[in-house]
């Protein structure tokens, strides 16, 4: 008989919602199922909660906490536990571009009694305003949670957003910077921009405000503690692996002086003795000590300079005097700088330090450490692995020979790894050896395939490894084979399958890899190589349990060999290179049940080209120009295609499989526009600033010219008005000038300059079936591509009545730079002809109707009240200034 879930005593009942596998949504759900969970969750789980803060997540959840929290601070006080995750910005993918917070009134100003209450610098209660890098958020959130006992700040990323060298440009449009520059400066503005967003003296806004006072050279502490820190017992930064970043040494020193401190790990450490701020050269006053009781610190890489200095690591000893365990990782790759002496000498100094709390066996210096008899072992973390292992084994093999021990507690998992020509890559002092696969074999016989499963990743060369294996509870298989001469494929094929063959027996085998050897481009021995693989498609045919397919590698053997799947699965995987045979063979094939099909295809080179070509194959220069026509591929659920190269793929591809698959998410789809959306923009990057350029030295010699002919024709006219040479005579010829070339460039470059880069754009782009199309559109019935030229360019001088307006309004323009014409109000005088014309101002007309209309957003604006968002005010961050708009010069002449 089941037990039912409520009829558990609240003890156990607690111990179950209280699992890290439950996250706060599902607590919450689990709340509105019935009271007996709320009252447990709430009398139990509620006021020890765990929080993951994500740092500048796409959904805000960090600034939409800290804004519940403004309305209900007594929400902080269930928090115990936060683990601070990074999602920063991505300059290529505007996915990830988080939008900017904004704040209400009623929340700026409890903002600002916050920060001003806690004493956050002033960068810090910048940021928080200006809703841009929710990691200065943190230190406001520490101001809530009183009772918080364990912080882990992860692999911080001190960047605002993860900017490539050429993806400035996007960098500054996602920080929403709309200014005006060249593209070669972009780098150096984006540096300029992103520093306002960035901590001012340290690497993180949480380490910003947690400043010392300098008194008589002795660091006293924080200043003003945030409650979260006051209680803060475990603190932890950094990942060990590829992924690590490094982070310096100084700004972890404020760490030890929290007042409850436990446990400090740190990974990832750097220190710069230059540094003003280097822990060393602190001197913390002796009566400051540390609580801290459990210390890890690790350097990050192996090089010398980024290591912790020796120096620092001796401040440390001297304030942690209560130390139960300690492990430092700071080898060097260098010999001179790692040794033992020096590691044993640091590892007596932490013993001096804590030798009443400190046990000698408990403590580790680059894996070395005291054995019982008082002696420093530099490889005591080594040895003690070593017979871990060894105790591991002797356990299993106990197991195995007493049918009276349970044998529950070795994993029902097995995955046998052996990429090399041998049995395994084992060294000799870890072989496992024919004994411990013979006992495993054995262990695996006496339990039924739900219970055991085997996954086997090896070379086709390593045939004696399925005899050391239970090969009827083998469910995953991945087959593979190294580079070798053409002599060897068919020795290979054969290989792979009679390994097949015997899989086939289990009838257990779901999963299914297979990647085959580059064949080498000879025509005259394919026969035989394809009869082979004709073999091995009828033993792939016959795994009828399989469900999975994965054909990986550059190709199979040869790039025109499909390898079709088993009639019963369900989802299938190509990837490498595709010939066009390939492809017609793919198109003709229905796939019948494959519901999953992922492709990864590269384009194919121009050796392999020749090579097909002298086989009697279809062969194309470029994919661009190679069509399938039809695709038989139907009622897929999912497709995935590689950003490899769209190059690789036949140019109707796309269109034929979203034709046959109407019913792919919208998931689906949106990765293939992306690819082909980001595959545009790449070509076209490179193709725009050419355009520009060669567009631009036509403007610069007509400006040139231009500029030439008003400096003389000012110059002499000047001279005939007033014959001595005044003092401002350079200033007013600049401005002058300035301002006629300048009215030039409005009336009549810009626009001959945007209709040729508009054309040259046209014909980078290639708007060929855009024109058969407006061909074939019927007469009278303009579209507005057809009549955007007509309409907005002078295609003709000589075509309209226009140009000769625009001639008399360009004369009358450059006369009244020279004093000739005159404005008084809507009147134009003109002094040579004594005669006055009504004006009508455009620009005036157009101001007026704007003042209205700001008018009557200043309304709306007062009567939003506290519900509008903070925009700023004298002395704070507000929102960026609108660009600069040119009012209109020109003047309609009635």
């Amino acid at each position: 008989m089941v037990t039912s879930i409520l009829s558990l005593p609240n003890e156990i009942l607690s111990q179950i919602l209280r699992d890290e596998c439950l996250s706060n949504g599902d607590l919450g759900r689990a709340e509105c199922t019935c009271r007996l969970f709320q009252a447990n969750i709430q009398e139990y789980i509620a006021p020890r909660r765990r929080y993951t803060f994500w740092v500048d997540a796409v959904d805000q959840p960090a600034w939409r906490l800290v804004r519940h929290l403004l309305v209900n601070p007594k929400l902080g006080e269930q928090f115990v536990e936060i683990n601070v995750k990074w999602k920063r910005r991505m300059a290529g993918d505007k996915e990830t571009w988080t939008k900017d917070w904004k704040w209400k009134r009623k929340e700026v100003s409890r903002i600002r009694k916050l920060t001003t209450r806690w004493k956050m610098n002033t960068r810090t209660a910048y940021n928080i305003l200006r809703g841009k890098n929710s990691e200065a958020l943190l230190p406001l959130l520490l101001c809530f949670t009183p009772n918080l006992k364990s912080l882990d700040l992860g692999n911080i990323n001190r960047d605002i957003m993860d900017c490539g060298r050429s993806e400035h440009a996007q960098a500054l449009e996602a920080l929403g910077v709309d200014i005006n520059y060249e593209i070669g400066s972009a780098p150096g503005i984006y540096s300029s921009e992103s520093q306002m967003f960035m901590p001012d003296n340290h690497q993180l806004f949480f380490f910003d405000n947690l400043e010392y006072q300098n008194e008589s050279g002795f660091n006293e502490g924080p200043r003003k503690l945030p409650p979260g820190l006051s209680n803060l017992e475990h603190f932890s930064l950094g990942v060990q692996g590829k992924d690590e970043t490094p982070f310096n040494t100084q700004d972890l020193f404020p760490v030890f002086c929290f007042p409850k401190i436990k446990s400090i790990y740190a990974s990832g450490l750097i220190d710069n003795g230059d540094d003003m701020y280097s822990i060393a050269r602190y001197t913390p006053n002796s009566r400051k000590i540390s609580p801290v009781k459990h210390l890890t610190l690790k350097s990050y890489g192996r090089e010398r300079s980024t290591s912790i200095r020796l120096d620092s690591i001796k401040r440390i000893a001297r304030i942690t005097r209560n130390l139960e365990t300690l492990v430092i990782g700071n080898k060097s790759s260098r010999v001179y700088y790692s040794t033992k002496k020096r590691d044993e000498k640091l590892a007596r100094r932490f013993l001096k330090y804590s030798k009443d709390t400190l046990d000698p066996t408990r403590l580790r210096i680059n894996g070395g450490s005291f054995t019982n008899a008082g002696e420093y072992d530099e490889d005591a973390e080594k040895r003690e692995g070593l017979a871990r292992r060894q105790r591991l084994f002797e356990q299993t093999q106990t197991r195995l020979r007493n049918p009276n021990v349970s044998t529950d507690e070795l994993h029902s998992r097995i995955c046998l790894v052996s990429r090399d020509r041998g049995l395994a890559p084992f060294d000799e002092a870890t072989r496992p050896g024919p004994d411990f696969l013979a006992a495993v074999k054995k262990y695996s016989e006496r339990k039924s395939p739900h219970e055991f499963s085997l996954r086997i990743e090896m070379n086709v060369q390593n045939t004696e490894l399925f005899d050391l294996c239970d090969i009827g509870k083998l469910t995953n298989l991945q087959l593979d084979s190294r580079f070798g001469k053409f002599s060897e494929a068919e020795n290979e094929l054969e290989n792979f399958i009679n390994l097949l063959a015997i899989a086939s027996i289990s009838g257990q085998l779901k999963f299914l890899t297979l990647g085959g050897n580059h064949y080498k481009r000879k025509a005259k021995r394919l026969d035989s190589l394809w009869d082979s693989l004709d073999a091995l498609q009828n033993v792939v045919s016959g795994l009828k349990s399989v469900t999975s397919l994965t054909v990986k590698h550059g190709y199979l053997f040869h790039p025109s060999f499909l390898l079709l799947p088993p009639e019963n699965v369900k989802v299938l995987s190509y990837m490498g290179i595709m010939s066009p045979c390939w492809w017609r063979k793919f198109a003709k094939h229905p796939f019948t049940g494959i519901e999953r099909l992922y492709l990864s295809c590269d384009s194919i080179d121009s050796h392999e080209i020749k090579s097909l070509g002298i086989a009697d194959e279809e062969t194309c220069a470029s994919f661009t120009d190679f069509r399938l026509g039809e695709l038989e591929v139907s009622g897929l659920k999912w497709l995935s295609v590689s950003e490899s190269q769209n190059s690789a793929y036949p140019a109707d591809f796309f269109e034929q499989i979203l034709k046959n698959n109407p019913q792919l998410p919208p998931y689906c789809l949106q990765a293939i526009v992306k690819n082909k959306r980001d595959l545009f923009t790449e070509n076209m990057k490179a193709k725009i600033p050419q355009i520009v350029s060669s567009c631009g030295k036509e403007l610069n010699k007509q400006l040139t010219k231009a500029l030439e002919g008003y400096t003389q024709d000012f110059a002499t006219a000047f001279l005939r008005q007033q014959k001595p040479l005044q003092m401002d005579f350079e200033k007013v010829i600049t401005n002058s000038s300035l301002e006629l070339l300048t009215q030039q460039f409005e009336n009549e470059h810009a626009l001959s300059f945007v209709k040729s880069c508009a054309e040259a754009l046209r014909k980078q782009i290639g708007q060929d079936e855009g024109k058969n199309n407006a061909d074939k559109k019927l007469p009278g019935n303009p579209s507005l591509d057809e009549s955007s030229d007509s309409d907005f360019f002078d295609v003709d001088e000589d075509s309209s009545d226009d140009s000769d307006d625009d001639d008399e309004f360009e004369d009358y323009e450059t006369r009244w730079a020279r004093g000739e014409v005159s404005y008084e109000g809507n009147v134009m005088t003109d002094r040579s002809q004594g005669t006055a014309l009504p004006v009508s101002d455009e620009s005036t007309d157009i101001a007026d109707e704007s003042d209205e209309e700001d008018d009557d957003y200043d309304d709306d604006d007062e009567e939003s009240n506290d519900n509008t968002d903070y925009t700023g005010s004298d002395g704070d961050p507000g929102s960026p200034p609108a660009p600069v708009g040119f009012p209109s010069f020109r003047r309609r002449y009635i």
